[in-house]
């Protein structure tokens, strides 16, 4: 019996989602604005009640499709991605044969730029193309309104709406920020850019911005709810400068310890926008995604290495925490010139540099382009590229090897405030530096428990600052840099348990071999001449958070004395925040 056939009970229809991952980052949120779509239409809301449905993370078809199937819903919505596409169609599969009487559709990102791809009935009857909440209720109004489905299209286009009609998922309970451990907070829909591998590029030009006066009621209900982070949707947040500076300013006002984070184009930043983000607690992401002009020309995205270097060097001089995204496999680009890419990228010293492969997304430029091109790529999701002209196979897998070198050491070591000084102590470039990590992580993975540190989910910090010091004394002595040894360890030490004091409330001891201030201090960055000019004094510290939440240390030997807050208000960084930044905090 569905939900339809108990007295008095409303039909049900489930909008199903899984998220990539379980963070904030990751929240269905497409999912839940079909829902509050639905919900909201008088006519809809009569004949049914929508509700959405994830699953868990680590949950397996069989488990969620039971877990779906004791509902008895008489609608079942599917929402596709090129991470759950297969997941979500082999459920439908198994939900098909529980769920006989039920009609089943999908929408989503998939569907939407292949539709050729999806055959109705098999194993949805119908196929939602476009925006979500515009296509659902008009299936659903047609369902409604001809139970028996006679001459309904399978295939459902639907046009844009009205971002003043657009419902809000939050204000109307769709989603609950408190549940999901912060909130995706969508602004603007459309991208005036046509980068040729993004979905965006043959997308809507045309930017619709969601009113001010819903972005105030749902700031308001996140703080409301002790909401600690928020990731901002919007293609590019400073697209539009005016539009930019009044959401910082609302967001400003409001007064929250909320920590925002932001997609931006950095050659569009100024002065008074990085001011302006500097007034909050913020971190934002910039794709680079190549550090070659020629290549960025041929993908739609002109790229100015020289105003790159100095927008950036705003939000450092600043204190503003960035990321930058770079990817491999770029038709034109080569091992040696990714490579380069990830050295040009490290000098300029962000928060972390997160690395993916090309994926030739359906329905983008690049994909009509990519046979041409001499790409070759999976032709299932996530459609990632296997060769090109200029990268073999081999070399992508290298470019893969040299991609996890830089997310384990630098970004999920929190190596971001020691690394050039590590550099300065070795005598090595940041690029030369990454060869040889690269290589103790490949030839070390399988032999010494470091296949740990690509663990799903969460992971020890500490392990892997375990493999940092052992790897940089290593390096250190190899380079006949043995002075530099003690002064090093102690600096990655300091930070390594500062940033799990301040992400992780975790407490450490730390042997030293200096002062922690005057290594934490300007001498600190040159280890060679600090070991000349400063004494050793072996000791032991205790480093956490004391009672008023100051992150202090200690010297063990005599408990009430304190050396004070480390470093500052920001801590032991250049005072960027890179310790409890956004990819520094919890890892990825």
């Amino acid at each position: 019996m569905t939900s339809s056939e108990i007295p008095g009970a409303k039909p049900l229809c489930l909008i199903l989602a899984a998220p990539a991952e379980f963070s904030p980052k990751a929240l269905s949120l497409g999912a839940a604005c079909v829902v509050s779509a639905l919900n909201a239409d008088p006519e809809i809301r009569k004949g049914l009640e929508a509700r959405l449905c994830n699953t868990l993370w680590g949950e397996s078809t069989s488990e969620f499709a039971s877990r779906v199937a004791a509902q008895k819903p008489a609608y079942l919505g599917f929402s596709l991605y090129v991470w759950n596409r297969a997941f979500l169609s082999e459920l439908a599969l198994k939900l098909r044969s529980l769920l006989p009487r039920a009609v089943f559709f999908c929408g989503g990102p998939e569907p939407s730029s292949q539709p050729s791809s999806f055959k109705p009935g098999h194993p949805f009857d119908y196929i939602l193309c476009g925006e979500g909440e515009s296509a659902a209720p008009l299936l659903m109004r047609a369902l409604l309104s001809n139970p028996s489905a006679v001459a309904i299209d399978p295939f459902i286009r639907a046009e844009l709406m009205d971002p003043e009609k657009i419902p809000s998922p939050w204000l109307d309970h769709s989603i609950l920020a408190l549940e999901q451990g912060g909130a995706l907070w969508e602004l603007t829909r459309g991208c005036p850019f046509a980068c040729s591998y993004c979905y965006e590029s043959k997308g809507e030009k045309k930017l619709r911005r969601l009113p001010l006066e819903r972005l105030k009621a749902e700031l308001a209900l996140f703080i409301e709810a002790g909401v600690e982070q928020v990731s901002v949707l919007d293609p590019t947040f400073n697209a539009d400068r005016e539009r930019c500076l009044a959401v910082l300013d609302m967001i400003a006002q409001a007064g929250s310890d909320i920590h925002f984070s932001f997609e931006l184009r950095a050659e569009f930043l100024d002065r008074e926008q990085v001011r302006r983000f500097s007034q909050i607690p913020c971190s934002v992401q910039i794709g680079l995604q190549s550090a070659h002009p020629e290549i960025m020309q041929e993908l739609g995205r002109p790229f100015d290495p020289q105003l790159f270097t100095r927008k950036i060097k705003l939000l450092d001089e600043a204190g503003v925490t960035y990321g930058i995204d770079l990817i491999y496999g770029l038709p034109g680009d080569s091992l040696d010139g990714f490579i380069s890419s990830i050295a040009y990228a490290l000098a300029l010293r962000p928060n972390h540099l997160d690395i993916f492969r090309l994926a030739v997304l359906p329905g983008t430029d690049l994909s009509d382009r990519a046979a041409g091109l001499g790409l070759i790529w999976d032709a299932q999701p996530p459609y990632l590229v296997r060769s090109s002209p200029g990268f073999a196979a081999t070399e992508l897998e290298q470019a893969a090897s040299f991609a996890r070198a830089v997310d384990v050491f630098y970004n999920r070591g929190r190596a971001v405030p020691w690394f050039s000084v590590l550099c300065t102590a070795s005598g090595l470039s940041p690029l030369a530096l990454l060869k040889e990590i690269e290589t103790a992580l490949r030839l070390r993975k399988d032999t010494q428990g470091l296949a740990e540190l690509d663990a799903q989910g969460g992971y020890d910090h500490s392990l892997i600052e375990d493999f940092q010091i052992d790897f940089s004394r290593s390096l250190l002595l190899h380079r006949n840099r043995p002075d530099c040894v003690d002064p090093m360890l102690d600096l990655i030490s300091l930070h390594g348990a500062y940033s799990r004091a301040l992400s992780e409330g975790q407490e450490s001891e730390l042997e030293l071999h200096y002062d922690p201030e005057l290594i934490l201090g300007p001498t600190g960055q040159d280890p060679r001449a600090f070991a000349k000019t400063s004494r050793k004094i072996k000791a032991r510290y205790w480093l956490g958070r004391d009672e008023e939440g100051d992150i202090d240390i200690l010297p063990l030997a005599s408990p009430q004395a304190k050396s004070g807050p480390v470093a500052g208000a920001n801590g032991p960084t250049s005072g960027k925040g890179h310790a409890g930044g956004k990819g520094h905090a919890g890892g990825k």
